[in-house]
């Protein structure tokens, strides 16, 4: 096997560890219910599409590319952010636990989650799947790759707000008062 198969195979596993070593906290709705849930809201059927779309697009360049140079740097760094990403959805999904759904609706069980990483940023979860497309995208160092991510990026703030209208309707003015205390998606920034 050549060192591009290798370099291709070593990216696969760290994203299928990651995701199964940070969700463990979550809710463990059944894949079905999962399933059903996404297919009635619009923004979850474009969030999961395009995070698909992100994740393959640098994949399949990587595996089609004739000379596909490794550069241990971009790599190495790609590993750090990478980790970073996983720390922040493994504490998220810590803290949100039984409150998490794919689904932007809000049910009266859910409880508005404000300490932990939730203090720092409201959608802690969106910021870590940046985090992780930013990694994708150093880690194979590849150009068209950066326009898929841009792409989950743009679906990303397409949902925050919708999200957003229907934690305001949930949780009214604990909720207003939340979001003026802790950014959206860049923790102290945005």
């Amino acid at each position: 096997m050549a060192a591009k198969e290798y370099y291709i195979i070593a990216y696969c596993v760290l994203i299928l560890v990651g995701r199964m070593s940070t969700q463990k906290q979550r809710r463990s709705d059944k894949v079905s219910t999962q399933l059903l849930q996404i297919t009635k809201d619009l923004t979850a059927i474009l969030m999961v599409v395009s995070a698909i779309i992100a994740f393959l697009c640098p994949l399949i360049e990587a595996s089609v590319r004739e000379n596909l140079e490794i550069k241990w740097l971009p790599v190495v760094l790609g590993a750090v952010i990478m980790a970073m990403g996983w720390l922040v959805i493994y504490f998220a999904n810590k803290a949100i636990a039984d409150n998490w759904s794919p689904s932007i609706d809000k049910t009266e069980d859910q409880e508005l989650i404000t300490e932990g990483i939730y203090s720092i940023v409201r959608h802690p979860l969106y910021f870590s799947g940046i985090l992780i497309l930013i990694r994708t995208n150093v880690y194979f160092q590849n150009q068209w790759s950066w326009l898929a991510a841009l792409v989950a990026f743009v679906m990303t703030l397409y949902r925050i707000p919708r999200e957003e209208r229907q934690l305001q309707a949930r949780f009214g003015r604990e909720y207003i008062a939340y979001q003026k205390t802790a950014k959206a998606i860049i923790p102290w920034i945005f």
